[in-house]
């Protein structure tokens, strides 16, 4: 009978330690992969009256505390470079008048100052060309909502073709306007909201800058308020629309960001985001491309491994800092552990 007992004790003590071994990997993240990532998804480099402008477009995943730090090959140093704590941003640096391939770096660092991830793999290539470039223009209209009425989250996709050629930058300039009109009843207060923006964009930078007009922005009738106006890197197309709590904070948003310049155009992704008055965004724009019609762009894609040429003057050997790898956290110990011990101590 008592061996019997031993033995259910036993059964139930495997039963609890290997629960508690799956429950303990859980918080401790004994079973995530690290998820601290940066990446430098495109770059260029173009003449700029009497030298060089590389800029690079990074991307990471976001969390309390972690920046990013650029570094390109003739321009600061690492250690002068700027803190970004915003995703995505843009880095340029002047590299100055020599023709050539150029390094393009990016950092991750957490809160401690400790370096938690890279991408290096990276150069662009800087040379003067004589090439034949026109102006394009199309006209952009599109409206931009909630995936349904009233949802509070909105994305979308648009190709604008037509140009005649690959775009090596463009520009855009328009105007939006909120809706709130729902088969001619207006629902909320965020109807009829206007502003103006102004936008940039090649392979390795985008910003827009956004002025929205006088208006009630925060509901209350008669209290008009005219906001100044913002620069949002990282972006074609940035507005914010209106917030009953306080319309400074700018939670609701409608933003697009070019993600691809094709053959013949360019191809942007849209979000939408607001769950207090869920007003519909039109936008009207004029998009103009400089098109180069009889050589290959000036501006280059980022190349992945590539082999990197000598570039005169010499530039400063870049020494690529070690990510420091955590020691291994020991492993829990299981309740059978503890209750094995003790039974083993019975016995001596």
């Amino acid at each position: 009978m008592k061996s019997n007992k031993i033995f259910l004790v036993s059964i139930i003590a495997i039963v609890l330690s290997i629960l508690y071994t799956v429950i303990i990997n859980g918080f401790t993240g004994g079973a995530v992969s690290d998820p601290n990532t940066i990446t430098v998804e495109s770059a260029s480099c173009n003449w700029r009256e009497n030298h060089f402008e590389i800029c690079e477009y990074m991307n990471w995943a976001q969390a309390n505390g972690y920046y990013a730090r650029g570094y390109i090959a003739g321009g600061e140093s690492l250690d002068k470079a700027p803190i970004i704590y915003s995703s995505p941003a843009t880095y340029c640096q002047d590299v100055g008048d020599i023709e050539g391939k150029r390094a393009v770096h990016t950092y991750l660092y957490n809160s401690r100052g400790e370096l938690k991830a890279l991408d290096t793999n990276n150069v662009v290539n800087c040379e003067m060309q004589k090439v034949n470039e026109e102006n394009v223009k199309q006209k952009l209209q599109f409206r931009a909502q909630g995936e349904f009425t009233l949802r509070p989250k909105g994305e979308g996709q648009i190709k604008l073709e037509g140009f005649g050629g690959k775009p090596v930058s463009c520009t855009i300039k328009g105007a939006w306007k909120t809706d709130n009109d729902i088969i001619h009843r207006t629902r909320g207060y965020c109807s009829g909201a206007t502003g103006n923006f102004v936008g940039y964009a090649d392979q390795g930078r985008q910003y827009v800058l956004n002025d929205p007009h006088p208006f009630a922005w925060q509901g209350i009738n008669g209290l008009l308020t005219d906001p100044e106006e913002q620069l949002y890197q990282g972006y074609f197309i940035y507005m914010n629309t209106c917030d009953s709590i306080s319309y400074n904070k700018q939670r609701y948003y409608t933003r697009a960001r070019v993600v691809d310049f094709t053959d013949d155009g360019i191809v942007f992704d849209w979000e939408y985001f607001d769950d207090d008055t869920s007003s519909a965004i039109e936008f009207d724009a004029i998009v103009e491309c400089k098109i180069v019609t009889n050589q290959e762009p000036v501006t280059v894609y980022v190349e992945q491994e590539p082999v990197l040429e000598a570039v005169k003057p010499t530039q400063e050997e870049v020494k690529i800092p070690e990510i420091k790898k955590e020691a291994p956290k020991e492993k829990p110990k299981g309740l059978f552990y503890s209750l094995a011990s003790w039974f083993k101590s019975l016995f001596r």
